[in-house]
C-alpha cells in the first residue's frame, strides 16, 4: 500500500475551467470577427467564472498549471488582438479627422 495521499478535484472545478476555455475561445473567434459588443458580454461571464477559481484557489493547484497556462496564453491571445484593432481605429480616426479638417478649409474657400 502506498502513502500518497490522492486529491480529489471536484467535478465542478473541472467544469468551470472548462467552460472558461470555451468562453476565450469564443471571444476570440468574435474579436476576429470583428463583433467587441458580444465579446464584451461574454467578457462579464468569463470574470465570474474567473473570480470564482480564484476564491476556491484552484488555479494555485498544480494539477492545474498546464490547464492555467492554456488559458493565460488564449487569455493573452485576445488581449493582442483586442490591442491592435484598438490601433487600428485609432489611425482611422485620426485619418478621418484629418479629412474633416481639409474639407473645413476647402469650404472657407468657396
Amino acid at each position: 500500500m502506498s502513502n500518497e495521499t490522492v486529491v480529489t478535484i471536484p467535478n465542478e472545478h473541472l467544469r468551470l475551467l472548462d467552460e472558461l476555455q470555451h468562453l476565450l475561445n469564443r471571444q476570440k473567434e468574435l474579436v476576429r470577427k470583428g463583433d467587441f459588443r458580444t465579446s464584451e458580454a461574454l467578457t462579464v461571464e468569463s470574470n465570474a467564472i474567473v473570480d470564482e477559481l480564484v476564491r476556491t484557489k484552484v488555479l494555485e493547484q498544480a494539477e492545474f498549471r498546464g490547464q492555467f497556462e492554456r488559458l493565460a496564453k488564449t487569455y493573452r491571445q485576445i488581449t493582442l488582438m483586442v490591442a491592435a484593432e484598438k490601433d487600428r481605429l485609432g489611425k482611422q480616426l485620426k485619418q478621418v479627422g484629418q479629412a474633416r479638417k481639409t474639407l473645413k478649409a476647402y469650404r472657407g474657400f468657396g
